[in-house]
């Protein structure tokens, strides 16, 4: 048997699909906007905590540059007064020179065999040197002790003659010694003995 139902349909609330599916993307939509706002907020608090870190270390930068300034200026400094000490130490070290030389002649000298006369030292070092021995061998003797002074760098004989002196026959002799600053080993031994 067939069953007709001629009553009208029962009217019941009914969502539309098309209410249904606008409702969902306007939800969607306002949760993606949330995120990207919420997002857009996160990153910005990033971005300006690191341009206050960024400013900081400018400002730090900026100091430890000054500082830096003031540390080259010292190093320049210390440089300029550590040449100029080194200058005044060859100066000192060439002032006594000359006195080093003068005794460098005497203490080697046989005062009883030898005696000088003259002697002349000029600035680059040569010592010109006219005196009495009282033979030729104790002149030779002294010059070949001469010769092993740190000091002496040559010793030139111009010439040696026969003189009467207060009626003793003595060797007159003319010589140049030349004198300069010994080698750094001289020191270094000096150094090290005493």
């Amino acid at each position: 048997m067939i069953r007709i139902n001629l009553l009208p349909p029962e009217k019941r609330p009914r969502i539309s699909t098309l209410r249904l599916n606008l409702g969902v993307l306007v939800l969607a939509v306002v949760v993606f906007g949330g995120t990207i706002l919420l997002t857009h907020l996160w990153v910005s608090e990033q971005v300006k905590d690191l341009a206050r870190i960024h400013q900081a270390r400018e400002a730090e930068n900026a100091a430890l540059m000054v500082e830096v300034g003031w540390v080259r200026r010292m190093e320049n400094e210390m440089k300029a007064i550590q040449d100029r000490i080194e200058v005044i130490k060859e100066i000192r070290g060439i002032q006594s020179l000359p006195v080093r030389y003068v005794d460098a002649l005497i203490s080697v000298l046989p005062e009883e065999r030898i005696w000088f006369e003259t002697f002349d030292l000029d600035k680059n070092g040569v010592l010109q040197v006219k005196g009495v021995a009282m033979d030729n061998q104790s002149f030779a003797a002294y010059v070949e002790i001469l010769r092993t002074s740190a000091f002496v760098r040559g010793v030139i004989t111009e010439r040696t003659l026969r003189r009467e002196v207060q009626g003793l026959t003595l060797v007159e002799f003319h010589c140049l010694v030349m004198f300069g600053p010994p080698p750094a080993e001289y020191y270094q031994q000096k150094a090290d003995h005493g």
